[in-house]
């Protein structure tokens, strides 16, 4: 674990406790190649933090610092944990990434200039070094808005938005492992844990008494935002402006519940500009619980039936009578309008997962999300689309692929939000029929069961068992975890394979030389075009596909295809080229499959999506590179349907 706040800290702590006599400060500097100026500094830190476990730094003069030990059990208990295998909690200052991380956070922290020649010294770095790392910290700064600013003889210092300065601040320590001991780390929270820990009691207490939901990395990213907030006051930084639209009357009772808390626990005041951010926070993160009233009564209702409606006229699935969606959809969206109204950023680390074996899902989606902009015009980032396309997908496979019986139940427990149990949800029934998900619940809402009536647990993060076994499985469940689930398990099955014979014809194969994406498109619709497959539109909408995202499934395989069904008969156009091309601006590929859909198979077209996300699981990349005929093509994708 990251006790010190810098790696310094910790060298100065090993050279002193090693030591086990007195170092004068003339040899500490020596040692460390800084001035006895800095190593006084770190020593008043080191001391004040050794205070907090049973130790002590003491000066003798003529001969120099030693750590004086006064609770050898709480010391010991130091050095125990101390020794744990670390966390990536604190920052590497051997990374120059690391290091401009931790020089925009002591900015942030500070409320003067700070000259970099003490920048130098706290990172244990030399001048030059700090002086070329700004022209890296402007750049990254910038991303949130804010500038550097420098003043001759004084140093130099972020400036821009009180707002902006905390989203960056939230973003520095959201992006490490071990929040709360990163916290007390950098924010010196370690002077008042206890104060931390009835915080963190009060919420999660206050929240499970008042049935207000949020998942565990949205109820984590709250307690930050809450913790800085805290930290700026202090600091005399508060918002002079923070206006919101839209919020319900519950929200802003919440807010006010959390302010009382945070001004009862900490002796601040928070004005109504910082409680507007709070409730920012809140309605921008909380799950809705839609069980209180009819879900066509939720005011955002209406962009629900838009996506649905857009999905069943342009892909023809009928998803509108699938009130688990429904629900789901009620509960996520509430939340992410705030985060695109507001411009903030959620993070989703199974984006490109997603992308790439949910192709149809993230299609369908991304296509009914740009629908509605002329009445919801936000910019909805792939990360958000990533979301809600494993909701969409979980419901296609409820509603398009799963027969199965229900003999014994399972309690699922998730961290990363409801939007990923969903399909785990989805993708565990897919290949168990004898197996009944009772109900979907938060780690928060787990540890407060005593007992669990379901057979057995399965549990996307590790979790203590109670009476019952617990599972362990990924956040997308692989086919080898859903083996484990049960003395009876079902792969995933495809009762007619007919689709490959149907669908993809020796007509529409072939090797090409073409080095133009452009050309090889116009080509292979060109194509369709004369057998009177599609119609003219068809092209103009498959460009348009192209501006709104890249079409690489991954492994140099790209699936470009329109906006829609719109294609008189189902046929799947593949191009082998002889020279990988650019795809888009980070991609090559040397296999495109366009894909031509009609809405008369678009059941089918799961199927034809699942064989292309196989070639990319199976990384089948370099055998389609080789394929000279329709024959071996076919030869290849027979050999992935039997595996599957």
């Amino acid at each position: 674990m990251g006790y010190f706040a810098y790696k310094r800290l910790e060298t100065l702590y090993g050279m002193l406790l090693d030591a086990g006599s007195h170092l004068s400060a003339q040899k500490l500097s020596q040692e460390l190649h800084i001035s006895e100026r800095t190593i006084r500094t770190d020593i008043a830190k080191l001391t004040e933090f050794l205070e907090n476990h049973g130790a002590t730094i003491t000066l003798t003069r003529g001969a120099g610092y030693k750590i004086e030990i006064q609770d050898p059990a709480a010391f010991q208990t130091f050095q125990t944990e101390k020794n744990k295998p670390k966390n990536a909690d604190y920052f590497d200052l051997d990374n120059p990434e690391e290091r401009v991380k931790y020089e925009i956070f002591l900015l942030l922290s500070s409320a003067d200039y700070i000259k970099l020649e003490d920048l130098a010294d706290t990172i244990f770095a030399s001048r030059p070094t700090i002086s070329n790392d700004m022209k890296q910290v402007r750049k990254v700064i910038a991303s949130y808005g804010l500038s550097l600013i420098s003043k001759p003889g004084s140093g130099v210092k972020i400036i821009g938005d009180e707002e902006k300065m905390r989203y960056a601040l939230t973003a520095l320590i959201a992006s490490k492992n071990a929040l709360e001991s990163y916290l007390e780390t950098f924010f010196e929270w370690h002077k008042q844990k206890d104060k931390l820990q009835k915080l963190m009691t009060a919420v999660t207490d206050y929240f499970f008494a008042t049935n207000i939901r949020f998942t565990d990395e949205a109820l984590q990213n709250l307690l930050l935002h809450m913790m800085i907030l805290v930290e700026r006051i202090e600091l005399g930084y508060t918002l002079e402006k923070f206006e919101l639209t839209d919020v319900s009357e519950e929200e802003i009772v919440i807010a006010d519940k959390l302010a009382t808390i945070l001004e009862s626990l900490f002796e601040i005041d928070i004005a109504d500009a910082d409680k507007n951010y709070l409730l920012l926070q809140i309605a921008s993160k909380r799950i809705l619980n839609v069980e209180d009233k009819e879900i066509s009564e939720f005011d955002d209702y209406a962009y629900i039936e838009g996506m649905l409606n857009r999905i069943e006229s342009h892909y023809f699935y009928h998803l509108q009578d699938d009130m688990q969606l429904k629900k789901d959809l009620v509960a996520h969206i509430h939340s992410m309008l705030y985060r695109v109204k507001y411009h903030m950023t959620v993070k989703n680390p199974m984006t490109e997962h997603i992308k790439r074996y949910y192709p149809l899902a993230y299609e369908i989606t991304l296509d009914a999300v740009e629908s509605l902009k002329k009445d919801y015009p936000y910019d909805i980032n792939q990360n958000e689309l990533a979301y809600l396309a494993l909701h969409i997908g979980a419901s296609l496979e409820r509603n398009y692929q799963i027969s199965y019986y229900r003999h014994k139940s399972a309690l699922i427990v998730c961290g990363s939000g409801f939007g990923t149990a969903r399909i785990v949800e989805a993708k565990v029934k897919s290949a168990v029929s004898n197996l009944d998900i009772t109900k979907v619940v938060s780690i928060q809402e787990y540890n407060r069961f005593i007992h669990i009536e379901e057979d057995i647990i399965l549990s996307t993060v590790r979790i203590p068992e109670k009476n019952k076994p617990v599972i362990k499985i990924s956040n997308i469940p692989t086919k080898e975890e859903l083996k484990m689930l049960g003395a009876i398990i079902q792969e995933q099955t495809d009762p007619n394979r007919g689709f490959l014979s149907n669908f993809f014809t020796a007509d529409f194969f072939a090797r090409s030389a073409m080095t133009s994406k452009t050309a090889i498109l116009e080509e292979m619709v060109d194509s369709l075009e004369q057998q009177n497959i599609v119609g003219e539109e068809f092209l103009h909408s498959v460009l348009e596909r192209e501006k709104l995202g890249s079409t690489v499934l991954g492994k140099g395989i790209a699936i470009p295809h329109p906006l829609g069904l719109m294609a008189k008969e189902t046929k799947i156009v593949i191009r082998i080229l002889d020279k990988p091309i650019k795809w888009d601006q980070k991609q090559s590929v040397r296999a495109v499959f366009l894909l031509c859909i009609s809405k008369n198979d678009y059941e089918e077209a799961i199927n034809i999506y699942e064989l292309l996300v196989e070639l990319v699981r199976e990384e089948y990349g370099e055998k389609l590179s080789r394929l000279t005929d329709f024959y071996s093509f076919t030869a290849l994708a027979n050999d992935i349907l039997k595996k599957k």
